[in-house]
């Protein structure tokens, strides 16, 4: 009853949806919504008898309605949910709660709003003061794209069409406002537009001519008067661009860039909006141009329903779909029933989260920026669009159901979905709204498959892998390192040594690597008697301990359920911590022979980090030296690494990416730690919301003198390697790609990641453009010089390429501070905002 009073409350406060427990509708069975015994665990637990009550009050919907709500119930992000995910891993969505409207009204705030109307929803005060904080919000200047203003008259339209909540002189003013800028920007939809390069035509250019056209249509349902000769220019510009059999191509001579598919949707999207417009708006002959082309697109839609049957036609595609003229379908198929199939895939593979989890993030194509959470507000928002008669609307899936029976359904989709999630930390950093957001897992893309089939293939019997070159099949004597690496790329797969596809594999190389470890000397850094494998001869003769270590710390938490195995993954770890610990150089690395053991010394820094992370003590001086070190290689005034000088330059073989990369990896805990400590500052109020990185800064949020100069100077460091990361030539490394180059990007993922957001995005972008052109046609990497081994090179570049599915894992949840450090020293000064007080 406390749970109802709650969600009772929280409806009359915020007026936005009504949170009730699942025994509160009339219709559903009688269900204890909070667990009548307390339990010894944090996560409230759910019984089949309450989930069974939530699915059977979802049934009395229909598919769209139910998809809609759920949709929903992601973008509004409500409050309550809070309490029913504790202690689960749980990724909310990255936008505020709808019934707490921030201090800035941004693009995604936009697309949720639109969705809102859009779905029939009932009018709230939340919603009244939102549309309030959006008619505050300056009208965007069109000049970069149109998808803003476009974002800007869909929410002025469908709240006019709503009643506008008492706003609907000022809502018919702003639209006013965004139809004269979006008709100043001409150039963005001219034959002349900087999207436009050569042979190749940015989807984006597509995309604003379907933005020029839904703004055009929503204006004129507002009685605004438009140019009709702007539009008119605009849609011969898009006529003009059409191949004769292939449609609107990105890339002339090309049908494989998935982009081209974007590019097409947008395009008779654009032509759908201008032919079903009203009578007399465009001219009788621009018009049969426009019927040409529709006429033209039915064999195109074939062509690309067979040309990318694998991509999904979800979220920002599917709005695309449903917004075509109603004759518009594949040749061959019912217009009708091309819809409704393409719908029905949709609401199948409908994740319980309420978010769209596989878009292919056609939005970025659509003119909207941001990290992988924000493509996935992005995806879902336009999912429901889709749900809700397409951009122009219509449908209004909730129109007939009132706040208490949605605010049901939403709990209800909330029960199903937080029954289903493992329990685990939050999957946001610091806190949702709190500063930095980490990058969600990506997939696995097609051509990474047949790298780890290629791995699998070679695994010994004994469970290890060896370096040396193989043919399929085939591979050389086992050794720890290379194991540990090769095990690092499966777990990213999603798969542990009990669990997962390929379980029995992790399993025999966790076996594996226990027994060297188990049988190791106490005394000294090695774990292995092995010696000249490709990792010690190129990187250094300790090095194993290192990779070994790192493996032991990402698996450990995946034993939990095995309490034996659980016991020795912990022993072992514990054991190579101390070896690392006690090896250490006085100067901070783990400098031994080997051709570039600057990487070696990186490779041991992250060891401690993730073995910190896996809750090992690790002595907070050592670390905290380690990062010295690797970071003390970087001039921050230059960007200009150590590597050519001759005291430095035999630890790093003269290459400037492979000490750039370990210092960009040793900073970048540091550097997140202040990208959080900064946002948190501007939100509450501390500093101004343009306040930049400063010692001075630094010091108001609450650090000591001591650690605002460190942290400064660190922050420093890290941004001016990711300055580095642009230039081709400091890239290549040696000259060619090997082994050492491999490792080296793998570590700048492994970093970039960490402090995520666009720097992120594009470099991953980068890294799978790269990787999948320089891939052996068995499914294997191989390096040019040095460590050439498939086998090492192969997992270096899966790992590579899969950073983002390992984020949680590289992050402690208070970066920069170990934990013994934490636990020993409770003074003041040692408290950041961040990381304590």
């Amino acid at each position: 009853m406390k749970t109802l009073l709650r969600f009772a409350h929280c409806l009359l406060l915020m007026a936005v949806i009504a949170p009730a427990t699942m025994h509160d509708a009339q219709d559903a069975p009688d269900v204890d919504p909070v667990p009548v015994a307390p339990s010894d665990s944090s996560v409230r637990p759910f019984s089949e008898k309450e989930v069974s009550a939530a699915q059977k009050a979802l049934e009395k919907l229909t598919p769209e309605q139910r998809a809609v709500l759920n949709h929903l119930r992601y973008l509004m992000h409500p409050q309550y949910e809070a309490e029913l995910m504790a202690g689960r891993a749980f990724a909310p969505c990255p936008l505020l709660p709808f019934e707490q409207p921030g201090a800035e009204f941004e693009s995604l705030d936009a697309l949720r709003l639109w969705v809102v109307l859009a779905s029939g929803m009932p009018a709230t005060d939340s919603a009244g003061a939102w549309l309030r904080l959006f008619l505050a919000t300056p009208v965007p200047s069109g000049a970069a794209g149109l998808a803003e203003l476009g974002l800007h008259m869909a929410v002025c339209a469908h709240a006019v069409r709503r009643g506008g909540l008492g706003l609907s002189e000022e809502l018919t003013e702003r639209a006013e406002e965004v139809l004269k800028a979006s008709e100043k920007a001409r150039r963005i939809t001219a034959d002349n537009s900087p999207l436009i390069e050569g042979k190749r035509i940015d989807p984006q250019w597509f995309a604003n001519h379907l933005w020029r056209g839904l703004i055009a249509r929503f204006a004129l349902e507002m009685e605004l008067n438009i140019n009709e000769r702007v539009w008119e220019s605009c849609l011969r510009n898009l006529l003009g661009a059409r191949d004769k059999d292939d449609g609107w191509k990105s890339t002339a001579g090309s049908s494989s860039e998935p982009e081209d598919l974007d590019a097409n949707l947008f395009a008779m999207a654009a032509l759908s909006l201008a032919v079903t417009a009203p009578e007399g708006v465009l001219g009788k002959g621009i018009l049969r141009s426009i019927n040409k082309g529709i006429e033209a697109s039915p064999s195109v839609l074939k062509r690309l329903e067979e040309d990318f049957a694998s991509s999904a036609r979800v979220g920002t595609r599917l709005a695309m779909i449903h917004s075509f003229a109603p004759e518009l379908a594949p040749e061959g198929t019912g217009a009708k029933a091309w819809r409704e199939s393409a719908s029905r895939r949709s609401l199948d593979g409908q994740d319980s989260s309420g978010a769209v989890m596989d878009g292919g993030f056609a939005a970025r194509s659509l003119g909207f920026s941001g990290g992988r959470r924000s493509m996935r507000v992005t995806e879902t928002a336009f999912a429901g669009i889709a749900l809700s008669g397409g951009l122009l609307g219509g449908a209004s899936p909730l129109a007939e159901m009132d706040l208490a029976a949605i605010g049901r359904a939403m709990h209800a989709w909330t029960v199903i979905h937080a029954s289903k999630l493992p329990e685990g930390a939050p999957r946001t950093y610091a806190g949702f709204g709190q500063g930095h957001e980490l990058p969600e897992p990506g997939t696995i893309e097609r051509f990474m498959h047949d790298s780890i089939d290629y791995l699998l293939d070679l695994q010994h019997k004994d469970g290890g892998w060896g370096s040396a070159w193989a043919a399929k099949g085939q591979s050389g004597t086992p050794d720890v390192g290379t194991t540990a690496f090769v095990t690092m790329a499966l777990l990213r797969t999603g798969n542990g040594p009990l669990t997962g596809e390929h379980k029995d594999a992790v399993m025999e190389a966790t076996e594996y690597v226990l027994e060297v470890v188990e049988q190791a000397e106490e005394d000294g850094p090695r774990i292995t008697s092995a010696s000249s494998t490709q990792l010690q001869r190129k990187l250094g003769g300790i090095v194993d301990t290192a990779v070994v270590t790192q493996f032991l710390s990402r698996v450990l938490h995946q034993t939990e359920s095995d309490r034996r195995l659980y016991m020795r993954v912990e022993d072992a770890l514990d054991k190579c911590v101390r070896k690392i610990e006690e090896s250490q150089d006085e100067d901070g690395g783990w400098i031994t022979s080997g051709w570039a053991p600057i990487l070696q010394s990186a490779m041991f820094n992250q060891a401690l980090e993730l073995a910190q992370v896996a809750g090992r003590d690790v002595d907070a001086d050592v670390l905290a030296r380690s990062r010295a070190y690797l970071a003390g290689d970087v001039e921050v005034e230059t960007g200009k690494t150590a590597a050519s000088d001759k005291p430095k330059r035999s630890v790093s073989a003269g290459v400037a990416f492979y000490a750039g990369s370990s210092a960009l990896r040793a900073t970048a805990g540091e550097a997140a730690q202040v990208s959080i400590a900064m946002e948190r500052a501007k939100k509450n109020g501390t500093l101004k919301s343009s306040a930049d990185v400063s010692e001075k800064n630094l010091r108001k949020i609450g650090y000591s003198n001591e650690q605002a100069e460190s942290l400064y100077l660190a922050h420093l460091r890290h941004e001016a390697m990711l300055e580095k990361l642009d230039d081709d030539k400091y890239l290549k490394g040696f000259g060619n790609n090997g082994g050492e180059e491999f490792i080296s990007y793998m570590m700048s993922s492994e970093s970039i990641v960490i402090t995520g957001g666009e720097t992120w995005e594009k470099w991953n972008g980068k890294m799978h453009e790269m990787f999948e052109k320089l891939q052996n046609a068995d499914g294997s990497w191989s390096g040019y010089h040095c460590i050439s081994s498939p086998v090492l090179c192969t997992a270096a570049v899966f790992l590579c390429l899969t950073a983002d599915r390992d984020v949680h894992v590289l992050l402690d949840p208070t970066p920069g501070e170990s934990r013994k450090g934490a636990d020993d020293d409770k003074s003041e000064d040692k408290d950041g905002p961040v990381t304590g007080k």
